[in-house]
């Protein structure tokens, strides 16, 4: 089924020669899996940037029920961060950030009934002050 919705990249993970395993945080799924192939080769669809941690995305995903990797279809960049990544203070912020939020995710999947608490998280990890 694809699905159209916004999420905040929790952590990535290489997978053979150019590919990589991603875990984001969606507003309509909750964390899910996805793997990218061909992203780490010069002829990629989707650039290696678009899936450093706590980047926020708007994607466009083939999410299938009880499996537990999927595919995304459309990945765009919905805010540009323009200080952390050249801050090495902000930088180690974000990951920190990251790595707690991987970390409370872990093995848990929300119901579907919790969407406005994955709607207020997401928007607790993307405030843009």
């Amino acid at each position: 089924m694809l699905t159209k919705t916004q999420g905040i990249v929790i952590s990535y993970l290489r997978y053979r020669e150019t590919s990589i395993l991603v875990n984001v945080y969606t507003a309509e799924l909750g964390i899910c899996s996805y793997i990218e192939n061909g992203v780490r080769s010069a002829k990629a669809k989707h650039k290696m940037a678009l899936f450093q941690p706590l980047t926020q995305l708007d994607l466009e995903v083939y999410h299938k029920p009880g499996k537990g990797l999927h595919r995304i279809s459309e990945a765009k960049c919905s805010f540009p961060y323009q200080g952390i990544p050249f801050d090495i203070a902000k930088s180690s912020l974000a990951l920190f950030l990251s790595d707690t939020a991987h970390e409370a995710s872990a093995g848990r999947r929300l119901a579907t009934s919790e969407r406005s608490r994955r709607s207020t998280l997401l928007h607790l990890l993307a405030c843009r002050t």
